[in-house]
């Protein structure tokens, strides 16, 4: 099998593929991922790559975990895109 060259980027001394692997887990654990919220999530893992320019390549869930690899051209946009993710914020106090 052979690579796209277009997937690679380079610059002076370097060249690299960037890839954001992200994996959410409620807490405990609890069965949660049902048909309604792995829609939601995709629509909205689906929005944000595309706002940064990037690529979803894989979204996968089970009914306790969502595991999802995005791929960017740049640092700065896998940074904006991993921040940008609809996760859940943790209370304070």
């Amino acid at each position: 099998m052979t690579e796209s060259t277009d997937d690679w980027r380079n610059g002076r001394h370097v060249v690299y593929r960037l890839h954001a692997l992200i994996v959410l887990t409620p807490k405990y654990r609890r069965k949660v991922m049902t048909n309604r919220v792995r829609d939601e999530l995709a629509d909205a893992f689906t929005e944000v790559c595309g706002r940064y320019g990037a690529t979803l390549d894989a979204f996968e869930t089970d009914t306790d975990h969502l595991t999802t690899i995005s791929a960017s051209s740049s640092t700065r946009t896998g940074v904006s895109v991993t921040g940008s993710m609809p996760l859940g914020r943790t209370r304070s106090g």
